[in-house]
């Protein structure tokens, strides 16, 4: 997210907001998966298609091996309800 200063970059570096994928780059694993799927990968709660500084990444849910998950402020993982269907991740 370059360009970010001060209070929005340390925001959007809250735990909220990170995810751990596997891969190399944008090329391999699930960070090339990622990118090259961009409307699937932000329909899973991968990807956010985006920069919007007024989201509220905690509220957005993520597909996760523990099924649908949301990440909060304080670094928890908790139980969410999946998104409606046809949800634009920007949109929250």
């Amino acid at each position: 997210m370059g360009g970010t200063k001060g209070a929005e970059s340390d925001r959007i570096n809250g735990p909220e907001w990170l995810l751990t994928l596997c891969g190399r780059g944008n090329t391999s694993g699930c960070h090339g998966w990622k990118e090259s799927n961009g409307a699937e990968a932000a329909r899973l709660g991968y990807k956010i298609t985006a920069h919007r500084t007024d989201l509220d990444a905690s509220r957005i849910p993520v597909l996760t091996r523990f099924g649908w998950s949301r990440f909060t402020t304080d670094g928890r993982i908790v139980q969410a309800d999946p998104p409606p269907c046809g949800d634009a991740r920007n949109t929250w």
